[in-house]
C-alpha cells in the first residue's frame, strides 16, 4: 500500500468548442442539469466560439478536470459595464457531488480571473426563489450551500430570472440575488443594485438573445425584459441610502441539499490488472520467437550448430572492427 496519496483539481477556459474534452463536459452538463434552469447546448456553443468578437458580455467556460479526468463543465459570464461576474452553472458527475469538490472549482475560477487581470466589482449569482423557496430545484439549493460557506449574501430586494428564451415558460420565476465582494457586502446603494439588473438584463441576457431569436421574437423577449425591469425599479425604495445585504439568512448547517461531505472518490489503480495483462505476453513470447527460429531454419535447411558457428564469427568481426575504431579515434 502506498504512503502517499493526492488528487489533481485543474480547470481549462474552452477555447474551441470542437475539442473532445468540451464535448465531454457539456453532456454532463446536459445530463446533470434541470430544464427549467438550463441553457441550450447550442446557444453556449455558439457564445463560447464568438469570444473575439467585442460584446458587452463575455462567457468564461471552463472544462473541469480531476487526476486528468473530464469531470464537469463551468460556466460564468463577465459583464463589462457593471464590472460582475455572473455565476451561471457548475455541473459535475453525480459521484463527485461532493462539498470539498465545488469549493476547489469555486476558488479555481475565481483566481483564474485575478490571474488574467479582470477587474471586477462583485461576484453574483441567481437562486431559486418558486413559491418561497419550496420549489427550489436541487442545483439552487446546493448552489445556496456553497454561497452561504463562501460569505455570499442575499441582497434583500426584488429579482425576477428572465426566461431562457421563449419556450422554457418555467424559467421565468422570481429569484434572489446573492452576491460577494472583496470582503463581505453589507448594503448597496439601490441606484448600484437597479444598475447591475439593468446590465444583467441588457447588456447580457438581451444580447445573448439578438442572434438567436427573429426579430418579431425578439420583441417580444424585449416586452417580457422590459415588463420584468418596471416591476423591479418599482418596488425599489429610492429614498433609501441602502439596501441591506442579509448574511443571517444564509446558515450553511440548515440547508438541504443533495451534496456528500464525504471523501473524493479515489480511483483504483490499474497496474494490477496491466500486469495480468502482460504476464501471459511475456511468458508466451519467447516460446514464440524460439518456434519461429526453428521454423526458420528449417526452411533454410541450416543446422542449428552451423547457424550458431556463422553468427560467432559475424559477432566477432563486428567487435574486432569496432575495437579497431575506438582505439584509431583515441589516437586522432
Amino acid at each position: 500500500m502506498t504512503n502517499q496519496l493526492e488528487h489533481r483539481f485543474s480547470i481549462k477556459r474552452i477555447s474551441k468548442t470542437t475539442e473532445d474534452d468540451y464535448i465531454k463536459a457539456l453532456r454532463i452538463y446536459n445530463d446533470t442539469t434541470p430544464f427549467e434552469i438550463k441553457t441550450p447546448t447550442n446557444e453556449i456553443t455558439y457564445w463560447i466560439s464568438k469570444q473575439k468578437i467585442n460584446t458587452p458580455f463575455e462567457v468564461y467556460a471552463f472544462i473541469l478536470y480531476l487526476n486528468d479526468e473530464v469531470i464537469g463543465l463551468s460556466m460564468t459570464t463577465y459583464v463589462k459595464k457593471t464590472k460582475v461576474v455572473v455565476d451561471e452553472y457548475l455541473a459535475v458527475l453525480e459521484q463527485y457531488r461532493i462539498q470539498t469538490i465545488f469549493l476547489v472549482y469555486e476558488s479555481l475560477i475565481q483566481n483564474y480571473y485575478t490571474e488574467i487581470g479582470v477587474e471586477i466589482s462583485y461576484y453574483l449569482t441567481e437562486i431559486s426563489y418558486k413559491e418561497s423557496g419550496k420549489e427550489m430545484d436541487r442545483e439552487s439549493r446546493i448552489s445556496l450551500k456553497m454561497l452561504c460557506i463562501e460569505e455570499y449574501g442575499k441582497i434583500d430586494a426584488l429579482y425576477y430570472a428572465l426566461p431562457l428564451g421563449l419556450e422554457n415558460y418555467e424559467s421565468n420565476f422570481i429569484a434572489n440575488i446573492y452576491i460577494k465582494g472583496v470582503e463581505p457586502v453589507q448594503s448597496i446603494s439601490p441606484k448600484t443594485y437597479q444598475g447591475i439588473i439593468d446590465s444583467i438584463y441588457y447588456d447580457y441576457w438581451y444580447t445573448w438573445y439578438t442572434p438567436i431569436l427573429s426579430s418579431a421574437e425578439l420583441d417580444i423577449y424585449k416586452r417580457i425584459i422590459d415588463k420584468n425591469f418596471e416591476l423591479i425599479k418599482k418596488s425599489i425604495n429610492n429614498t433609501m441610502t441602502s439596501m441591506p445585504v442579509l448574511h443571517s439568512s444564509c446558515n450553511y448547517l440548515n440547508i438541504d441539499a443533495d451534496i456528500s461531505k464525504g471523501a473524493i472518490p479515489v480511483k483504483k489503480s490499474m497496474q494490477h490488472h496491466i500486469f495480468l495483462l502482460i504476464a501471459p505476453i511475456i511468458i508466451l513470447l519467447p516460446l514464440v520467437i524460439i518456434w519461429g527460429y526453428s521454423e526458420a531454419l528449417k526452411i533454410l535447411n541450416l543446422s542449428i550448430s552451423a547457424l550458431s558457428t556463422m553468427i560467432g564469427t559475424i559477432i566477432s568481426a563486428i567487435i574486432t572492427s569496432l575495437t579497431t575504431l575506438f582505439i584509431a579515434r583515441k589516437k586522432l
